[in-house]
């Protein structure tokens, strides 16, 4: 209950981008009804790219989707309508609040994500201490705090 009530609280002051916004509890799709994504369960976010083919041969169109794999093992795709600009907003957006999560697509770790949880989760901790390490080199150069919003 206190999670919705947290969501409640950052909702309204939250940027959107094609109906999916960012709280430090949820990724929020707001399209046909709301579906939350907890933001303790994502692990790695990328963006697909599907191209559509009319009878399997000649391509009509593409689709891009946000796919999202979480510590459940579950993935979610969510339809962007081609706009790339939604997944450099989400990125933004996530790494306000989590630094230990991957993003981007590389096919090895789909793997690793399958059938080795917890090497997945020990990659993802090295890669929030890099970015924090890099956060840190460039607030010392600058002047500016190193305060993070979320771990």
């Amino acid at each position: 209950m206190e999670q919705l009530n947290i969501i409640n609280r950052e909702a309204v002051s939250c940027e959107k981008c094609e109906g999916l916004f960012v709280t430090s509890q949820a990724v929020i799709v707001d399209r046909f009804g709301l579906e939350f994504i907890l933001m303790s369960n994502v692990l790695r976010v990328y963006l697909a790219v599907i191209t559509n083919k009319l009878e399997g041969l000649i391509p009509i169109g593409k689709d891009s989707w946000l796919v999202f794999k979480g510590r459940d093992h579950k993935e979610r795709l969510i339809r962007i309508k081609n706009n790339p600009k939604a997944y450099d907003f989400m990125q933004t957006e996530l790494l306000k609040y989590r630094q230990d999560i991957i993003f981007g697509y590389e096919g090895g770790l789909d793997d690793i994500y399958i059938y080795q949880m917890q090497r997945m989760i020990d990659f993802i901790l090295e890669c929030a201490e890099k970015r924090k390490k890099k956060w840190r080199k460039h607030c010392n150069e600058y002047g500016l705090s190193e305060h993070f919003t979320g771990n």
